[in-house]
């Protein structure tokens, strides 16, 4: 039996904020929400994971498979993140 190290499954992996992982020329589409809780809009799918949902708050979908020119999520922008952002690239990893 040959074994090569501990084996990391993707959902496993400490979540990243848009922020963290966007590229510009990817011209990839985001999908963004709504925290009732927060009063936020424009947060990502995994600021919604890792910074809403897991604290309870209420989340409705806000824009659905919106292209952005840019790394933008509100929820780092008014300091709520608590994952790994580009703010902060280490928040939230152990």
């Amino acid at each position: 039996m040959i074994t090569g190290g501990p084996v990391q499954f993707a959902s496993d992996k400490p979540l990243e904020c848009m922020t963290l992982t966007f590229k510009k020329d990817e011209n990839k589409a985001y999908t963004y929400y709504s925290c009732k809780t927060c009063n936020s809009n424009w947060i990502c799918d995994q600021c919604k994971k890792g910074c809403h949902e897991k604290l309870g708050h209420e989340t409705l979908l806000h824009v659905m498979d919106h292209k952005v020119g840019s790394a933008v999520c509100y929820c780092v922008k008014k300091k709520l993140c608590r994952i790994a952002n580009i703010k902060n690239p280490n928040q939230g990893k152990q």
